[in-house]
C-alpha cells in the first residue's frame, strides 16, 4: 500500500491523444505523476492534475485498464510530513491544468533531436499546474533534507519536468520502489 509522501508515476498504455502525445515529445512512457496525501476515510488519496489538481483515490487510478504504475517510497527522513503534504494540498487544490505548459515539451523533443539541452529552460507557458510539476515541487521539499537530491532536480525547474524525469529523479536518488504494475 502506498504511504502518504510516496511519488508515484503512472504510465497510461491506453492510445489516447494526450498520453501518445506524452510519450512522443517526451521520448519516454510514462504518462502522469501523483503524490501519496494522507489517508482519509480509509481512502488512499492522489494529489494530481488532470483537468484540474484535484484529489483522486489510488483504487480509481490503478483500476483503468491499462494503468502502469510505480510507487517511489523515500525514506522516512526525507519523506514529505502531512503538514508539508496538506500544505501542497492547499496551494494547488483546484489549480487548472497547465496545458500551455506541455507545448514546452514539443520544443524540448525538438531541442533534444539536435542534441541541445532545455530542461532548465524557461518555459514560456508557465501558468496552470502539470501533474509532473506537483511531483517536482513535492521533491524540491525534500530536498531540503537532501543535498543530493537538490543537485539532481536542479538539472530541470518546475515547468519544464516530465513525468519520465520524475520517474528518472527517483530512480536516480535511489528511491526504492515499494509497489508496481508493470505488466
Amino acid at each position: 500500500m502506498p504511504k502518504p509522501g510516496d511519488i508515484v508515476v503512472f504510465n497510461n498504455q491506453r492510445h489516447d491523444f494526450y498520453s501518445e502525445a506524452q510519450r512522443i515529445f517526451t521520448r519516454m512512457p510514462y504518462t502522469h505523476t501523483a503524490v501519496v496525501m494522507p489517508l482519509y476515510e480509509e481512502e488512499i488519496p492522489l494529489l494530481s492534475a488532470d483537468l484540474v489538481v484535484t484529489l483522486t483515490t489510488w483504487d480509481k487510478y490503478i483500476s483503468q485498464r491499462g494503468m502502469l504504475y510505480w510507487v517511489f517510497s523515500p525514506p522516512d527522513s526525507e519523506r514529505l510530513t502531512n503538514e508539508e503534504l496538506m500544505g501542497m494540498y492547499k496551494k494547488y487544490i483546484d489549480d487548472v491544468y497547465g496545458f500551455s505548459q506541455t507545448l514546452y515539451f514539443v520544443y524540448r523533443w525538438l531541442m533534444e533531436t539536435f542534441h541541445k539541452d532545455v530542461r532548465k529552460a524557461h518555459n514560456p507557458f508557465p501558468n496552470g499546474d502539470i501533474c509532473s510539476e506537483l511531483g517536482y515541487n513535492g521533491l524540491k521539499i525534500m530536498a531540503t533534507r537532501n543535498a543530493k537530491l537538490g543537485g539532481i532536480l536542479n538539472e530541470w525547474n518546475q515547468n519544464t519536468v516530465s513525468s519520465g524525469d520524475i520517474f528518472n529523479i527517483c530512480t536516480r536518488i535511489g528511491y526504492p520502489v515499494t509497489e508496481s504494475r508493470t505488466v
